[in-house]
């Protein structure tokens, strides 16, 4: 009876911190889905020299959120899918050694992976690519060099959401825990603000690959064309 009890009592706090989330993502997501493609859009439209206004950056929104829209779900399910792998092979092992570096390949490769996907989330904004397609064009642009730089960006980026999420925690568990108007107003427009730069950056990082792809592209074509060439001539 007294497991009974705990499992009910569990059951009904998960379904209302479900409905309380799902509340949270019919307003934030839209938002954040908004976000996301008007900064990409403006990013990646001054870097090519364009005039970008609000009503540009609203048309890009207008014409271009369904192929990001089915990004974010393919990034969600692949980051709810890895997440919880490091804790648990790390739970296999007894030695506290063995855990930390477990847990240590795993943070680097969840890193690895947030770089990847927002990525993604720019190629499927900037072209016409969408889902596991876009992904995947945002893994072949992090090859050599490009990759722990691109490694580096993101770390940085999760480096200082992980500050902002330990300010608040702090906020929670202090003696007060009632946060002022202004302690939220600023933790706010910090965790926005670093979104919204790790969207430009990200931008810009894609914009300098691609640019470095067209240019060795060519040169392949142009060899491909000369061996052509060669072998012509030989035949003849």
């Amino acid at each position: 009876m007294e497991a009974r009890h705990v499992w009910h009592e569990s059951r009904d706090n998960a379904v209302y911190l479900l409905r309380i989330r799902s509340l949270f993502l019919l307003i934030c997501f839209p938002l954040s889905l908004a976000a996301a493609v008007s900064s990409v859009h403006t990013t990646h439209s001054t870097l090519q020299g364009k005039t970008v206004t609000v009503n540009s950056a609203v048309i890009a929104v207008r014409d271009n959120w369904k192929r990001p829209f089915v990004t974010s779900i393919f990034v969600y399910v692949i980051m709810l899918t890895f997440s919880p792998v490091p804790r648990v092979i790390a739970s296999v092992f007894v030695s506290p050694e063995s855990r930390f570096v477990i847990m240590a390949i795993g943070t680097v490769i969840e890193v690895y992976l947030m770089a990847v996907m927002g990525l993604g989330l720019v190629v499927s904004v900037v072209e016409e690519r969408f889902g596991w397609d876009a992904i995947c064009v945002g893994s072949g642009l992090m090859k050599g060099k490009r990759l722990i730089f691109g490694w580096l960006l993101s770390g940085l980026f999760v480096l200082v959401s992980g500050l902002i999420n330990w300010r608040m925690e702090v906020f929670l568990e202090g003696p007060n825990s009632e946060i002022s108007v202004w302690d939220k107003t600023v933790l706010i427009c910090s965790y926005g603000f670093t979104v919204l730069l790790s969207y430009v950056v990200t931008t810009v990082f894609y914009c300098d690959s691609r640019m470095r792809h067209a240019v060795r592209e060519p040169q392949a074509q142009d060899l491909d064309d000369d061996d052509d060439c060669v072998l012509l001539s030989s035949s003849l």
